[in-house]
């Protein structure tokens, strides 16, 4: 799902010319195993755009303690 990449591609030169420290906090994307280990806890498969989306930065931003 190219438009997935192409969104979070925007979202992080923003985050880099506006607020680099959130740059900073975005998570490395999701292994295929993780993926396919949550498809099988849930007990369906997850759809593409949320694979894509989790391929990239696995549910966003590092929570900040």
């Amino acid at each position: 799902m190219e438009s997935m990449s192409i969104l979070w591609q925007r979202i992080e030169q923003g985050f880099a010319t506006h607020s680099p420290h959130l740059l900073a906090l975005c998570r490395p994307g999701a292994s295929e195993e993780e993926l396919l280990q949550a498809e099988e806890a849930l007990g369906v498969p997850l759809p593409e755009g949320f694979k894509t989306l989790y391929r990239l930065h696995n549910g966003g931003l590092k929570q900040v303690s």
